[in-house]
């Protein structure tokens, strides 16, 4: 009886070592996924801080040419006044001299 006793404890011990061991390679499984995340998290956010700079970045140029196009529209349209008040200064000459003309 005490050899059964003897066998059936150290089949037990076993039993319990072993399932002590998965229980240390699980923790460690557990340690590890907790560290890639963190690192992965980390990684997240610095790429979002990169991408919040690069958004401001752009959002800048933007802005920067949208100014330029501005200044090249009202530089455009003061050009084209000129043309025209040029061409209405040539028109109201031409039509002077016309009537000069028929009055002569």
């Amino acid at each position: 009886m005490k050899k059964v006793y003897i066998t059936m404890q150290k089949d037990l011990m076993d039993k319990i070592n072993d399932l002590e061991a998965q229980v240390s390679e699980h923790e460690a499984d557990i340690q590890n996924k907790d560290e890639l995340i963190s690192a992965l998290d980390q990684e997240i956010k610095e790429e979002c801080i990169k991408k919040d700079l690069q958004i401001e970045q752009l959002q800048r140029q933007i802005d920067e040419m949208s100014s330029d196009f501005a200044e090249m529209l009202r530089q455009t349209l003061s050009k084209m006044q000129e043309r025209i008040e040029l061409a209405n200064v040539q028109w109201d000459n031409d039509d002077d001299n016309e009537n000069m003309l028929q009055k002569s």
